[in-house]
């Protein structure tokens, strides 16, 4: 522990559980999003077509391969907050609304554009 200002500094390392809420799913997507110095990409397609979708609806988001490993854990341990997640052994068969309810039976968000990108991160 050092002092900045007289104020003390803790460093942490390792991994940090977050709770599954808007605020959380909307910073770890923006921090894994490409930036132009990005080096490496992986794409996440949640409406593709091949699954029936009309072919509008297959929009890619492009994330920066880096940063998604850095936040896989926090991104797999939001995704095991999910109601749904506790239920069913085809994860690939959930629908926005199976992802919107935690396993203890809370209703985490309202807004459709989170919980949009919440998906979109899990399924890389």
């Amino acid at each position: 522990m050092g002092f900045l200002n007289k104020k003390p500094v803790i460093r942490q390392e390792g991994f940090h559980p977050l709770e599954l809420n808007e605020d959380n799913v909307r910073a770890i997507f923006e921090r894994c999003l490409a930036k132009p110095d990005s080096k490496k990409f992986s794409y996440a397609t949640l409406f593709p077509t091949t699954h029936g979708y009309e072919l509008g609806a297959e929009k890619q988001i492009q994330f920066d391969t880096v940063a998604l490993v850095e936040n896989k854990r926090s991104i797999e341990y939001l995704f095991g907050q999910i109601q749904e997640a506790h239920r069913t052994k085809r994860p690939n068969e959930l629908t926005a609304d199976d992802c919107n309810t935690t396993y203890l039976g809370n209703h985490w968000t309202d807004d459709k554009g989170t919980l949009l990108k919440f998906l979109y991160s899990f399924c890389i």
